[in-house]
């Protein structure tokens, strides 16, 4: 998948690792999803801006679903070394779902 998943209102990183990332969903997004940040600059970081989504806040209410259209609050981590700053304007794409995907 290559499409649009979380566009980024607002980032606020937690350490060189982890940041809260707050947006609207633009796909279903849940916990343990790898999403990929994209630059309005560029089609794609090339692995160099992978994350994992480990938490999702929305409403004051974790949750293991954001569900398309909703705003909220994602926790991800960088999968490697992150090269990148996410202090810049972005949004995130999603590159690939767990296997255990959450039943309705």
């Amino acid at each position: 998948m290559n499409d649009l998943a979380f566009d980024v209102i607002h980032i606020e990183p937690r350490s060189s690792q982890y940041w809260h990332v707050a947006g609207r969903a633009l796909t279903d997004i849940c916990i343990g999803d790898l999403l990929e940040i994209r630059l309005p600059d560029k089609t794609s970081m090339a692995n160099k801006g992978s994350f994992v989504v480990i938490a999702i806040t929305a409403y004051n209410v974790s949750m293991p679903k954001l569900h398309y259209g909703m705003g909220g609050m994602l926790t991800v981590v960088c999968q490697e070394v992150c090269k990148i700053n996410l202090a810049r304007h972005a949004n995130f794409t999603k590159l690939e779902r767990p296997n255990d995907r959450i039943k309705e």
